[in-house]
């Protein structure tokens, strides 16, 4: 079978395949450092860090208020939560979260895949 003008499974001399997580020179990709809120000192956002679980990294965070909409009323807005929200990168389950924790009480409060 052919498709392209190429054989289907044939090798191609000079094509160098990469994996998802190689560089073009074999090597693993390192994972890039956690990146903490501005407005957290280093013990706040270590919490925040070990909140995340293994496979994650927070690529940005921010301090934040969760609204949302009143199913009754549409046109008022309630308060769902407080906390910080961190762009995670999961790399178990490859897809980017925002994600909010409650760091003071070490809870995961809400996610919303991307």
């Amino acid at each position: 079978m052919y498709t392209c003008g190429t054989p289907t499974g044939a090798y191609q001399i000079g094509v160098q395949h990469v994996g998802l997580n190689m560089t073009p020179t074999g090597r693993p990709k390192k994972r890039p450092p956690n990146t903490g809120a501005l407005l957290f000192n280093s013990v706040e956002n270590g919490t925040l860090f070990s909140l995340l679980g293994h496979d994650c990294v927070s690529l940005a965070a921010g301090v934040v208020q969760l609204l949302k909409s009143d199913p009754r009323n549409p046109g008022v807005w309630i308060k769902a939560h407080r906390g910080v929200v961190s762009l995670v990168k999961d790399y178990d389950k490859r897809a980017y979260f925002l994600r909010l924790y409650d760091i003071y009480r070490k809870q995961y409060l809400w996610q919303q895949m991307l």
